[in-house]
């Protein structure tokens, strides 16, 4: 007898040109990747409720493998954990939120060589999802399980890497909602671990705020990227989108 509620899923995306915002990276190939994953529910009620998941993915030159576990306890805490093994230079979560801003530097480590050996990650996720997912927040933790690199490396799968959203879903604000993320990059390159999370080095603000207006939906878009050598702090770029939702 077949698994009940077996899900499975495959995926191909190609960016065709990763160095469109980029200056200092011009010409970089296009970057390919796939990947097929597979869901198996364990525990199927509203208290605890349990599924096991498992994803193969692969990259130029190099592959990525995930198993883990997750649930939503009592309808409210969102939790779960995964084992990752990943071939030299795989990148995890390689189109990530951030895509734009580190797009060029992620392809031009993949248009090198991999050295090194095959190494362990792990990624642990914990939040709060409320009112039929009105209310989501989630902060992700992941990183190797290898010592951090003696020499500082370009690479951000070799950190840790710390991900919180939150988000306000249509329905609590009128017309409104929002979405808001903060991304910390390359944990223990700079410093030690807790000293670099609570430092602006490698950080990313980004907010979205929405505003539906029939089956309009109007975002204004903001993305705050740390700079030292920028008087403020941090570099500002913004931009307005419109799309149509049925």
């Amino acid at each position: 007898s077949g698994v009940k509620d077996l899900q499975v899923d495959g995926s191909i995306i190609i960016d065709t040109n990763p160095s469109l915002y980029s200056s200092t990276n011009p010409g970089l190939a296009p970057v390919t990747m796939g990947g097929l994953d597979i869901v198996v529910p364990v525990i199927q009620n509203k208290v605890f409720p349990l599924a096991v998941f498992t994803d193969f993915a692969f990259q130029t030159q190099r592959w990525g493998w995930m198993a883990g576990f997750g649930g939503k306890l009592a309808g409210i805490i969102v939790y779960g954990a995964q084992l990752r093994i990943m071939s030299a230079g795989f990148i995890p979560a390689y189109f990530d939120a951030n895509y734009d801003l580190y797009r060029d530097i992620k392809a031009a480590t993949l248009a090198q060589a991999p050295t090194g050996e095959t190494f362990e990650g792990w990624f642990a996720r914990l939040g709060f999802d409320i009112l039929e997912s009105k209310v989501v927040f989630n902060v992700n933790l992941e990183g190797p399980f290898a010592p951090l690199p003696a020499v500082p490396d370009t690479n951000p799968a070799l950190y840790p890497h710390l991900r919180g959203v939150l988000v306000v879903g249509e329905g609590l604000l009128g017309g409104f909602f929002f979405d808001f993320a903060y991304d910390k990059y390359f944990i223990g390159r700079t410093t030690g671990f807790f000293q670099d999370l609570v430092d602006p080095t490698d950080a990313v603000i980004t907010a979205a705020v929405n505003l539906r207006s029939g089956s309009a939906i109007f975002t204004l878009l903001y993305n705050l990227r740390y700079n030292p050598d920028d008087p403020d702090g941090f570099e500002v770029t913004s931009s307005l989108k419109t799309t149509i939702k049925f």
